[in-house]
């Protein structure tokens, strides 16, 4: 049987070329899933898993769009603010010298943990001026603190001090917002009082812890503040999780 030279030619150069663009594919699937194998390159920072996290939620908040997180403040933090305000109301009302220093003296330790407390928490969710106000705020406590064993006369220059550092400290707690609005108008109404009581005594004018009108009648807001910030860090995942679902 004879076969024509033309079509065997014809069907071997096919073959060839069947052949050669088999070899092709085979080349282009080879790096296709050698591609699909490599990760893909990521702009995240390096780093953990909590800095991937964080860098995923900046980027799905629009600048300016302030960032919540739903992690509660250690429990060390209300318990304390609620034993500072009831021992700080208590002192004031006490029957001796011995019993106020006390009173006053658990109280002011008490503040400075919850303070303290309080400081890295905001520290780790990202608010500096938070952070910043408690940090002051434990400035001014110890200076209080360092004149509850003296006589009321003897530690109204550190208290000055001390009820200066607590105004500024509450009127940058109170800025932000993250507090609620009743809590935040308490602390600024603190604010200006302790403020006005201090610069009472920076110009000369006697005044000692227990002196009326003030800084007498600025505790009830002082105290109504610190059980305000105790609320608050036990309300917010609640608050949070209930702002989530809206």
């Amino acid at each position: 049987m004879l076969v024509d030279s033309s079509r065997l030619g014809h069907y071997l150069v096919r073959c060839r070329l069947l052949a050669a663009r088999g070899r092709s594919w085979a080349r282009k699937r080879k790096w296709l899933v050698l591609i699909r194998c490599l990760p893909l390159p990521s702009s995240l920072p390096p780093g953990g898993e909590p800095e991937r996290q964080a860098a995923l939620s900046r980027r799905s908040n629009p600048p300016g769009e302030e960032i919540m997180s739903t992690e509660r403040p250690s429990i060390i933090a209300p318990i304390c603010l609620v034993v500072g305000a009831l021992l700080g109301l208590a002192g004031s009302f006490a029957p001796s010298a011995s019993l106020r220093g006390l009173a006053w003296g658990v109280d002011g330790s008490a503040l400075v943990v919850a303070a303290a407390v309080l400081a890295v928490h905001f520290v780790r969710q990202g608010s500096q001026l938070l952070a910043a106000g408690f940090l002051v705020f434990i400035a001014g406590e110890a200076l209080v603190l360092s004149g509850a064993a003296m006589s009321l006369n003897a530690s109204a220059p550190s208290f000055a001090a001390g009820v200066a550092l607590w105004a500024a400290a509450l009127l940058l707690i109170s800025a932000p917002n993250v507090m609620p609005l009743p809590v935040r108008a308490l602390g600024g109404l603190a604010a200006l009082l302790f403020g006005a009581t201090a610069l009472q005594v920076f110009s000369g004018r006697s005044l000692t812890p227990l002196t009326e009108p003030l800084p007498f009648f600025a505790y009830p807001v002082f105290v109504l503040t610190l059980f305000g910030w105790a609320w608050w860090c036990r309300m917010t995942p609640r608050r949070l999780s209930s702002e989530n679902a809206a």
